[in-house]
Formats: structure tokens, sequence, C-alpha cells
């Protein structure tokens, strides 16, 4: 897992960046629109902590979900937080060992 500031630190910036931005950088390999939609709306819906803790658990919160969002919800955190570390959002340094 990484470190909470690393994902205190992501949160912020998912939150704070054009969703047009994101998807140019995040969108392509495993991470597709539709894993970039739920990641920002559990972003826009919880704080720091709490997204920390969803994440950690790989739970969501309590919002509604499309068809498509519900199909991507297995595997959902994996997926994004590859795409994150692989643009440099997340580093791999601080990865924990498991």
């Amino acid at each position: 897992m990484y470190s909470q500031d690393d994902l205190k630190s992501l949160h912020g910036f998912l939150k704070a960046t054009a969703e047009g931005g994101l998807k140019k950088m995040l969108i392509g390999g495993q991470m597709t629109e539709n894993h970039l939609r739920l990641l920002l709306k559990v972003v826009r819906t919880v704080g720091e902590d709490e997204f920390i803790r969803l994440l950690e658990s790989e739970n969501f919160p309590k919002v509604k979900l499309s068809a498509a969002e519900i199909g991507i919800k297995e595997g959902f955190w994996g997926v994004s937080l590859e795409a994150c570390a692989k643009v440099g959002l997340l580093s791999s340094q601080t990865k924990k060992a498991a």
C-alpha cells in the first residue's frame, strides 16, 4: 500500500485538476473512462481521510452508481492506483511491502 501522505496528495490532486486533464493523463491500458468517472465520483464525495479508508478497504461510499460503474467495482482500486502510479502521481518507492 502507499503512504498516507501520498494518498492524501493524490486525493487533493484529483479533486483540484480538471477532468479533461485527468482523462489525458490516466486513461489507457486497463484504466477506462468509467474507471476515471467512478474515481472522481469517490473523490468529490468524500474527504481525504475517508478516501484513504475506502481505498485501503477497497470499498465505496454510498453513492448512486451507473451500470457501467457497477461492472468495474471489482478490481477498481488496483487499476486506478496502477494508472496513478504509472504517471507519477504515486511513488512506487513508498509502496509498503506486503
